[in-house]
């Protein structure tokens, strides 16, 4: 008996080793992903579905990898971990949607998982679906003749494109124009003639997002001031406001008098400016320096950040009267 005790000891310790270098490779075979949504969308001061939040509320990651694995994971943090995931390639993607789960953002990236953890970042810079915009401009019918209005689209692209309207009743002061559109933002700029004079017009930044509504009523004054604030405001990456003003311009002006309207900013980041006088484009830039004409006028300042989406307007309507 005394005689078989060392073979018993030697086959236990054998399967010890068989147990534990088994645990070892699965182990070695497994490794974590930390995972960091970069949100590159932001708008302030544009028309947007008014039941639609454009702020990002969670995350939804999913990832495919070695062996028909996969992984999904809903986070309120722009930072997600994932543990036990197989060493190899992983395909990962990412949805931000808002509080009603409404997507607003895609990205996706591929990733090689190591056996230390690995370290990713997935810009979420498309987004997500095509949406519906529909505006209805009015105008006082009775200070006009022979009235007709232009409506242009212009895309993130610099892509511009003329508006068939939907309903058109410009003899009583009505016309409304809707399109299917991918999400994203938008420049409309429209014009009003009578006959082939310029009466009036404005520019607007439009947001569209995928499944929903962008409904706006946009009144074209042709006698009065529009109480529309003259500052806007852009939201950074981070979420930290920048904020602009028109500087320059005032409800009265005196006609054929040059001025320079002016955009005051104290944030550092580089934007696009572009100035747009009564629906037509006139320059970019920080400053502009024009001479008004007799009459009343709207001046619209479109901004564009250098994130997808970061677009912004502001107007000011004022009366150039002649002196003397």
């Amino acid at each position: 008996m005394n005689r078989r005790i060392p073979s018993v000891l030697i086959l236990a310790l054998c399967l010890l080793v068989l147990i534990v270098t088994s645990c070892s490779d699965e182990e070695a075979s497994r490794s974590s992903l930390r995972l960091n949504m970069a949100n590159q969308e932001s708008a302030e001061r544009t028309l947007a579905p008014n039941d639609t939040p454009l702020s990002v509320s969670r995350y939804v990651v999913e990832g495919s990898g070695p062996q028909g694995s996969e992984f999904s994971v809903v986070s309120t943090s722009s930072n997600v971990e994932v543990q036990g995931l197989l060493i190899g390639n992983w395909q990962i993607s990412a949805v931000a949607q808002n509080n009603v789960g409404v997507d607003l953002m895609r990205g996706d990236t591929t990733v090689t998982l190591t056996k230390e953890p690995t370290e990713a970042v997935i810009e979420l810079d498309n987004l997500v679906g095509k949406g519906v915009m529909s505006i209805a401009f009015h105008w006082d019918s009775s200070r006009i003749s022979d009235a007709s209005l232009s409506v242009w689209l212009i895309d993130s692209e610099g892509e511009k494109r003329l508006l068939t309207p939907k309903t058109n009743n410009s003899a009583s002061g009505s016309v409304v124009y809707q399109s299917t559109l991918d999400a994203g933002s938008y420049t409309l700029q429209a014009q009003l003639c009578s006959g082939a004079l310029s009466v009036a017009g404005c520019a607007e930044v439009v947001r569209v997002v995928g499944a929903r509504t962008t409904e706006a009523t946009i009144e074209l004054k042709l006698d009065k001031f529009a109480e529309i604030p003259h500052s806007f405001l852009l939201i950074d990456r981070l979420g930290v406001p920048v904020e602009c003003m028109i500087d320059g311009i005032s409800e009265t002006m005196v006609a054929q008098q040059s001025a320079t309207a002016t955009i005051v900013t104290n944030s550092g980041e580089n934007l696009e400016l572009d100035w747009y006088l009564d629906g037509h484009k006139v320059g970019s830039g920080l400053t502009y320096t024009f001479t008004p004409t007799s009459g009343n006028h709207r001046f619209d300042v479109i901004a564009k950040g250098a994130l997808i989406a970061s677009s912004g307007s502001a107007s000011i309507c004022f009366n150039a009267k002649v002196c003397g």
